[in-house]
């Protein structure tokens, strides 16, 4: 074992160094000590002392497991995963990366990767309906890396649910936007932010709406103008579900001046949908 960890001791300081000075196209250059990493049989030993381990302690908790991954080892701006397949994603989709990544196998069977060329679209964070180009299929032996590149290409294995143990060198996001695609008309159907805290600011609004307690109203305001459409719209969603009033305010002046279009043309349809109140009724004297 000493052996294996000296291995992962120097691909640690040798993508160190090669990512110090940062940058999107230094992080490529790491792909020759992947390759040297998955070609050494270190990662068989790896999974070999971890399956014992696990084994011999079936409670204890295994630090960096999860969704069938292992994170082996991480520095600043990189994280080197050991997985078994495909990162599980929705039925029917193809989602793009929002960090370059490599792909290193460190099994006898080549990976099999479907390579996808992303369209230019004029706003990376709206649906415009430019779809993928498909580049065809890469056969990715051990000792080989697939390089992808988060802003120009889109790569997802060709069966999701084929075991294949390989390395997975992933960098900092280096695009806004994380875009779902439809596997069938390759369109793009969902666009979410990479901005964690933009993320949790979504979950949080709409925790506020389901409890619908008109203290939240200041703050869901508040985070109706934020900077990130998707908090905006989802803040001004909540803002009509807690008080139908000030949430239609809201959704007009969205129909007539937000700065993203498909808040302005959801808003706008929404308006439609929502029926005016009941007049008052006048009664005789």
């Amino acid at each position: 074992m000493e052996e294996s960890a000296a291995d992962l001791d120097g691909f640690t300081v040798q993508v160190g160094r090669l990512l110090a000075d940062g940058g999107s196209e230094a992080f490529f250059t790491a792909h020759g000590p992947l390759g040297a990493l998955a070609a050494s049989g270190w990662a068989a030993e790896h999974v070999r002392h971890l399956l014992e381990s696990v084994c011999g302690r079936p409670e204890e908790n295994v630090p960096g497991m999860s969704d069938g991954g292992l994170a082996v080892a991480q520095g600043e701006g990189w994280l080197l995963t050991l997985r078994t397949g495909a990162p599980a994603s929705a039925e029917g989709t193809l989602v793009s990366a929002v960090g370059h990544c490599l792909i290193a196998p460190v099994g006898p069977i080549p990976a099999r990767v479907e390579i996808y060329a992303r369209p230019v679209h004029e706003r990376a964070d709206a649906l415009d309906g430019r779809a993928l180009t498909p580049l065809g299929v890469h056969a990715v032996a051990r000792g080989q890396v697939l390089a992808v590149d988060a802003g120009r290409h889109l790569a997802v294995f060709e069966d999701p649910n084929a075991l294949c143990p390989h390395l997975l060198l992933t960098g900092p996001p280096v695009v806004p936007y994380r875009l779902a695609y439809d596997r069938a008309t390759l369109c793009p159907v969902q666009v979410s932010s990479a901005d964690l805290r933009a993320t949790r600011l979504t979950y949080a609004i709409r925790f506020l709406a389901a409890t619908g307690r008109p203290s939240s109203v200041p703050r869901l305001v508040e985070l109706s103008r934020h900077e990130q459409h998707q908090v905006r719209w989802e803040a001004i969603r909540a803002l009509h579900r807690v008080d139908r009033k000030a949430g239609t305010a809201r959704l007009r002046e969205a129909a007539l001046g937000d700065q993203h279009p498909e808040i302005r043309a959801t808003a706008a349809t929404a308006l439609g949908q929502v029926r005016a109140p009941a007049p008052r009724p006048v009664w005789a004297r």
